[in-house]
């Protein structure tokens, strides 16, 4: 039946309008009952198109499926006569999957696809009618790579549009401005705006940058006509639907029934094929729910799908009546936050009655990123464990995709297995690059040096760890001796140990067995990779992924579960989908060598995207609201709701304007309004996937504060049991039982029965000789050989003396630089190549390199900015400061570096820099942190008498031996104090300093270390790598 704007068909009661799609089941599926308002979607006439609006859980997917099964049973109707538009890749696999499952009928396509797959399925039609090849549908990393060439040749020949001032070369060379400009790019294809057009709206609205980019347009279409082999040409994703659009308005395509799912997701690009389509007498029924859409950031529109009727001339509209997912508490929870959003000329369908199962929602506020994740693995695991829900009915939803990252490994130590949406898996590890670098040297794009050595070999195809790796150096060291050959140092050992047959000849151990083998591939491969008939890029690599023989153990441990599973899952879907992306570069440029690939992979920028399929385990899916579009689940954690972070309510596309260029052209505009009630879509979004529990999570700290919306929510009752519930936490609590003397002897006997039943059952760490300190020493060998150097740097001979073991961890085993050690890496690199004294100079150098730093939110990265302008000028007021009183930094004086030979101690570092006033020099070490030394530790701190050291002997270029010291200094910018002096060192002062040195080095180079429990044991915020942690005595 059809209705008139605003009518809903409802009945009292949900059961009362549940009935029979028809009688006797058609098809190979039975139909699904349907309520009244469903029912009522089926009924409009065979040529009636319609907008039909319900929430989540309205059953708008189901009415779907029941839709085209009834059209396809009547009599006149063929599989080609229906096509389903989904919102997505995957949303489309899960639709057509279970169209398939419903309904029995040939159809000459798929049912359902994306709006893209559709579109380059016609203009392969066409292609095919016109007697061409279809044209080569670009990647979104493939267009970067384009737009960063044009980019490139334009600021090198000094041509190229007229960019404002504030975008200058060195901001046009960035990925994100490239990312801004693909948006600009694709928004103006939607609108079907060419370059005059754009010029013209540059001027209306004075944006000069929109003028460049049609520019910049012009000449990417000109590249494209030429990109493709056969002179066919190449179409990206905007300009796919516009193509098929104007081919649909020539004929070339006529539908019976066009049904849209979740429609709030159609750009305007899309909704111009849908209304080709329906010129041509399609019938066009499309679902929505404005209030969940995800993908606004690129471009989609939430009004598209209640100004449908009035865009393409129909007036029918129904509204589900019903949701079916949702109980009371669900369904009032969610109507208060989209009572919220603005209606997008939809609205009157949120009055749903709620008719699913119990549901609950709760708000848990957390006092840590840390807490966060602990937090997060115990809701899902009690889910699981006590309320019996699979893994694979929950999800993880977060605002961003590095939240997700960091939750997924988050996760994973915490033994929960995780499966990331989206086209994450050829990212997820490093084994993809290390197949690659493996290709790289294969086929001549760069010689087996240290770096690729290193890399390869400490790969996890191959498995050799920091100790293997200075067996392996010590071992070609030992063999070039031999020979009576000057052997190389540090990782030109491992280059000469893969590059040389000759180099481990008679050398035994696993180390140099595996390093031969390794070299042995590497040499077939390359044998491979020449020729006139050489392999292709993906025979490479699957050629050194099977000589790894790997894939038994990790395809063992992904199916074991566990702790190890996920890793192995990681891995293995890495592997997948670079070979699937190899291959499909294969089959797009068959006359591309395997070179080609290696740089076509090293300079995409941007995700790679894949076909391959990903891990089947079940598991707790981890991603964004756009990422889990049409998925039903049980429970659903939304996690980072904070102020700042989500909602995000920086404008889109702020540099170059996208959505602005998106609303001007349709004469409207966009406000933070809009970008508020976008971020709150996505939260409905989120929360709207679950039918029985949502938990909501955010940090609640002083500097993080959860989203206001969360106060429409109730806050979940404090934690009484905050057990984490792993194997690995059971274990450890039943060693601490078996171990502790204060425990009764029957407890103890009941952890050792247990423990071994674990140990039985293979759980690590259950057996004892998988306990830390009972297995014997894999190595009681010295560090360092005796014969070769001992090499310390002032830095690492501080940290040994505060404690040998922390410093040998740090060594065997180093972390990843923090944030804040990565922001000091570039504020010392702007004090470098920038005027000092300029506070400008140094901040425009630091904000040249901001983008490479990753921090969680908008407001870190505010934060972090305010610091490092505090920092910069502070520094500019010492220099300033400095040079007043007569002291200067010569050129060259930055980042001086040196090497001092003591007998077989080299003490070599690189110093800050060095100031000159007359003939005396004083050494300056630049420290961002926030503690500066008392007094007394400056006087005898070691870095600077290393430093003094190094000038008194000549070891620096600049400063010949016997120039007059005015001591070193540390320069502490945060510190309302900031200078630092250490006074001058006397003679006998650096001779027992070069004692000091020898000494150090020497335990440096032992084969066991002692751990000193002072400060960095006691912090219990600031502990050291070995993480030994002392817990002070707590008494009455």
């Amino acid at each position: 039946m059809g209705s008139a704007p605003g009518h809903r068909a409802r009945s009292p009661t949900a059961a009362g309008v549940r009935r029979g799609v028809g009688g006797a089941p058609y098809g190979r599926g039975v139909p699904t009952i349907l309520d009244a308002s469903q029912r009522a979607v089926l009924d409009l006439p065979e040529d009636a198109s319609a907008t039909v609006l319900g929430v989540a859980g309205a059953g708008k997917t189901t009415t779907i499926v029941e839709l085209v099964a009834d059209r396809l049973a009547r009599p006149g109707w063929a599989g080609g006569d229906v096509l389903v538009l989904a919102g997505s890749r995957a949303a489309a696999t899960r639709l057509r999957d279970r169209l398939a499952a419903r309904v029995d009928v040939v159809t000459p396509g798929p049912l359902a696809r994306t709006a893209a797959s559709f579109a380059y399925a016609l203009l392969g039609e066409q292609a095919l009618a016109d007697g061409v090849e279809r044209p080569q549908l670009l990647s979104g990393a493939e267009q970067d790579g384009m737009l960063a060439d044009l980019l490139a040749g334009h600021v090198a020949m000094e041509a190229g549009p007229a960019w404002p001032q504030h975008l200058g070369p060195e901001v046009r060379e960035q990925q994100g401005f490239r990312t801004e400009l693909r948006d600009v790019l694709a928004r103006a294809r939607e609108q079907g705006l060419d370059r005059a057009a754009l010029e013209a709206l540059a001027r209306e609205q004075d944006r000069p940058e929109w003028a460049a980019a049609g520019a910049i347009q012009h000449e990417l279409d000109q590249v494209l006509a030429l990109a493709h082999r056969d002179g066919v040409g190449a179409v990206d994703a905007a300009s796919l639907l516009a193509r098929a659009a104007a081919i649909v308005e020539r004929g070339g395509r006529r539908l019976r029934l066009l049904v849209v799912d979740d429609a709030q997701e159609l750009t305007e690009g899309a909704a111009r094929l849908v209304a080709a389509l329906h010129a041509t007498g399609t019938a066009v029924v499309a679902f929505g729910d404005p209030d969940t859409a995800t993908d606004m950031f690129r471009g989609a529109d939430p009004s598209i799908v209640g100004g449908l009727g009035a865009r393409l001339g129909f007036v029918t509209r129904i509204d589900l009546a019903i949701d079916h997912r949702h109980g009371p508490a669900l369904r009032a929870a969610i109507g208060d936050l989209s009572a919220r959003i603005g209606t997008a000329l939809g609205g009157t369908h949120r009055a749903a009655e709620a008719a699913g199962g119990e549901g609950a929602i709760a708000v848990h506020r957390v006092d840590g990123a840390v807490e966060q994740a602990r937090r997060v693995a115990r809701i899902l695991r009690r889910r699981h464990l006590v309320d019996g829900v699979a893994w694979g009915e929950m999800a993880v939803v977060t605002r961003s995709g590095r939240l997700a990252a960091e939750l997924e490994r988050a996760l994973a130590d915490l033994e929960v297995p995780t499966l990331r949406e989206g086209g994450s898996a050829v990212r997820a590890s490093s084994v993809a690059d290390d197949l690659v670098a493996m290709l790289a040297v294969v086929t001549g794009v760069e010689p087996i040096g240290p770096e690729s050595s290193r890399r390869i070999l400490s790969s996890p195809l191959v498995g050799l760890d920091g100790v293997g790796l200075r067996r392996l150096r010590r071992a070609v060291r030992h063999r070039a001796i031999a020979a009576e050959r000057p052997p190389g140092s540090g990782d030109e050992l491992l280059a000469e140990a893969l590059a040389d047959e000759t180099a481990l000849d008679g050398v035994g151990g696993p180390e140099a067995r595996i390093a031969r083998d390794v070299a042995s591939r590497l040499r077939h491969a390359a044998t491979r990779a020449q020729g006139d008939d050489p392999d292709t890029a993906v025979e490479l690599l699957w050629r050194l992924w099977d000589g790894a023989g790997v894939a038994d153990a990790w395809r063992d441990a992904a199916l074991a579960g566990g702790a190890d599973a996920a890793w192995a899952h990681r891995r293995l879907d890495a592997v997948v989908a670079l070979l699937d992306h190899a291959a499909r570069h294969a089959e797009r440029h068959p006359d591309v060598r395997a070179d080609e690939f290696v740089r076509s992979w090293r300079s995409a920028a941007l995700e790679l995207d894949s076909l391959a399929g990903r891990q089947v385990a079940d598991s707790v899916r981890i991603g964004t609201p756009s990422q889990l579009v049409s998925v039903e689940l049980d429970t659903v954690v939304v996690a980072g709701v904070q102020e700042g972070a989500w909602p995000n309510l920086r404008p889109r596309g702020s540099l170059l304007g996208a959505q602005l260029l998106g609303a001007h052209a349709v004469g409207g505009v966009t406000t933070v309004t809009d970008v508020a009630d976008d971020e709150l879509r996505m939260l409905v979004h989120a929360i709207a996937r679950a039918r029985a529990a949502v938990h909501v999570v955010a940090i609640d700290t002083e500097e993080e504060r959860p989203a206001r919306w969360l106060a429409l929510l109730p806050d979940a009752p404090e934690e009484s049991d905050a057990r984490g519930r792993t194997l690995r936490e059971l274990v450890g609590t039943l060693r601490r039982l078996l171990v502790d003397e204060q425990t009764s002897t029957g407890v103890r006997a009941e952890a050792a029965t247990a423990l071994a039943r674990l140990a039985a059952e293979g759980v690590p760490g259950a057996a004892p000789e998988q306990w830390a300190g009972l297995a014997a020493a894999t190595s009681d060998a010295p560090l360092v050989d005796e014969g070769e150097p001992v090499r310390v740097s002032p830095s690492a001979l501080e940290g040994f003396e505060a404690c040998p073991v922390d410093w040998a961890v740090g060594r065997l085993a180093p972390t990843g630089s923090a944030t804040p050690q990565a922001i000091g890496t570039i504020v010392h690199a702007a004090v470098e190549h920038a005027d000092a004294a300029d506070p400008a100079a140094l901040l425009a150098a630091v904000e040249e390199r901001w983008a490479e730093l990753a921090f969680r939110s908008p407001w870190e990265s505010a934060r972090e900015r305010a610091i490092v302008e505090q920092i910069v000028g502070a520094i500019a007021d010492y220099v300033r400061t400095e040079r007043a009183l007569g002291w200067r930094i010569d050129v060259g004086d930055h980042e001086r570096r040196f090497e001092l030979q003591i007998g077989d101690v080299v003490l070599s570092g690189s110093i800050d820099w060095i100031e000159r006033r007359g003939g005396e020099v004083r050494i300056v070490d630049l420290k961002t942190g926030r503690a500066k030394p008392s007094g007394p530790a400056i006087a005898e701190h070691a870095q600077l008498r290393a430093y003094q050291l190094a000038a008194a002997r000549g070891a620096i270029a600049s400063v010949p031996a016997g120039t007059t010291s005015a001591g070193a200094r540390l320069l502490y910018p945060r510190d309302p104090k900031p200078i630092g002096d250490q006074e001058a060192l006397a003679p006998d002062e650096l001779g027992a300093f070069e004692e000091r040195v020898v000494d150090v080095a020497a335990r440096m180079a032992a084969a066991t270390f002692t751990a000193l429990p002072l400060e960095h044991c006691l912090n219990e915020f600031a502990h050291g790598q070995c993480e030994i942690h002392v817990r002070r005595q707590v008494t009455q």
